[in-house]
């Protein structure tokens, strides 16, 4: 630890030594409000040459790692680039390892409120000879500008046969989550053509309850005209009745007549011929 400790000290008097330069004009004032940042661009990388990253790991997922590094790499470097900065400030860097206790820390101390541009700063540890496999896993670095947490990285160290069986995990696992993609993507090609089904049937059922709206409107009319013959029926029926009652108390009558009619004349007859025998 201590080891680690000086050669991040050592790295950091360099970097501070080169800044005290640039800066040697001005005076030390003391610490006061109004510090302030942007990040143009921060990473993490195997090496920095002038003030440029480099060795950049290539492995990046989208499940939070940021980058995985070999026992064998000599570094891992924290790096970060500022649009703009403003002192006083503090920029401390912690290295924290998969069991979470800290490992690591730097600090960049600025005293005075000038402004720069394009600033960049890196802290670093070291991993061939002071990592070992127990010590492989999830690490964790966090930048705090005094102290603010401005950018939380993870990366992986693993063994170079560690390394072997991620990519061949990994790779299963993109397979199976490229299956699972297309299971997804094909339920959602099949939920697509639900929608649409229930979307005509919803139409259909839509200009069936229209047809039916209209089919009972002309039932109800119908019905109405039904009710309006059955009545002139029922009315007409019994004028029927009653004309078909006058006629035949009509006909019994001409019956009644032709029959009074017949035996006046029969009378009429027998009288002729009996008088008739008297002569």
């Amino acid at each position: 630890m201590k080891k680690i400790l000086r050669v991040n000290n050592k790295a950091i008097y360099l970097f501070c030594s080169m800044m005290t330069l640039l800066m040697c004009v001005t005076l030390v004032e003391p610490f006061v409000n109004g510090a302030s940042y942007e990040i143009e661009y921060s990473t993490l990388a195997r090496n920095v040459d002038k003030g440029i990253p480099s060795g950049e790991p290539v492995f990046i997922t989208d499940s939070g790692l940021g980058a995985v590094f070999l026992t064998t790499d000599n570094y891992v470097y924290s790096y970060i680039r500022f649009k703009e900065i403003r002192g006083p400030f503090i920029l401390t860097t912690e290295w924290y390892s998969p069991e979470g206790q800290l490992f690591a820390s730097t600090m960049l101390k600025e005293e005075t409120s000038e402004s720069y541009s394009g600033l960049w700063t890196w802290s670093r540890i070291p991993i061939a000879g002071n990592i070992n496999e127990e010590q492989t896993g999830l690490w964790t670095v966090k930048v705090y500008f005094n102290d603010e947490l401005i950018t939380v990285s993870k990366f992986v160290i693993l063994t170079p046969y560690q390394a072997w069986r991620f990519i061949e995990v990994y790779g299963e696992m993109k397979e199976a989550n490229q299956a699972l993609q297309d299971s997804l993507n094909m339920c959602g090609q099949k939920l697509q053509e639900s929608d649409s089904e229930i979307a005509l049937l919803e139409s259909k059922n839509h200009e069936l309850e229209n047809n039916l709206m209209d089919a009972k409107a002309k039932y109800d009319a119908l019905s109405k005209e039904h009710s309006k013959l059955v009545t002139e029926i029922n009315t007409l029926q019994e004028k029927l009745n009653n004309t078909q009652a006058e006629l035949d108390n009509l006909s019994l009558q001409r019956l009644i007549s032709l029959l009074v009619a017949i035996a006046s004349a029969s009378i009429a007859i027998i009288a002729i011929v009996i008088k008739r025998k008297k002569a």
